[in-house]
């Protein structure tokens, strides 16, 4: 959020952000929307991922948080075993927290359809 001063901010109708490009542990970042994106250990990534989610919500000033649920393709298809109700719970706690909405995504379609 360095881009924009508090003051253009503030005269924005609403502010939306996202955690797509995630912070690696070596401080390099990865645009987990990339189709190449390969995670190797998903459960550390989870944890990663869902912890980002909720800095990014903590510290910046917006009012949207989009896509909070994105997947890479790589991992995609176990959303709903990766998605467990504990981190799900943990995004929408720190969106209550924080009075940040949640974005529903038709297009990547974020949140997913629970089976």
């Amino acid at each position: 959020m360095t881009c924009f001063s508090k003051d253009a901010v503030i005269q924005l109708d609403y502010a939306l952000s996202d955690a797509l490009t995630l912070p690696e542990k070596d401080g390099t970042r990865t645009e987990i929307w990339r189709p190449w994106v390969k995670v190797e250990d998903k459960q550390e990534f989870m944890e990663r991922y869902t912890d980002f989610n909720v800095k990014v919500m903590a510290r910046e000033p917006i009012d949207i948080m989009a896509n909070p649920t994105f997947l890479p393709d790589c991992i995609g298809k176990e959303y709903d075993s990766l998605w467990t109700p504990d981190r799900m719970k943990r995004i929408i706690d720190a969106s209550v927290q924080y009075g940040v909405a949640i974005e529903i995504n038709s297009n990547y379609r974020c949140p997913a359809s629970r089976s």
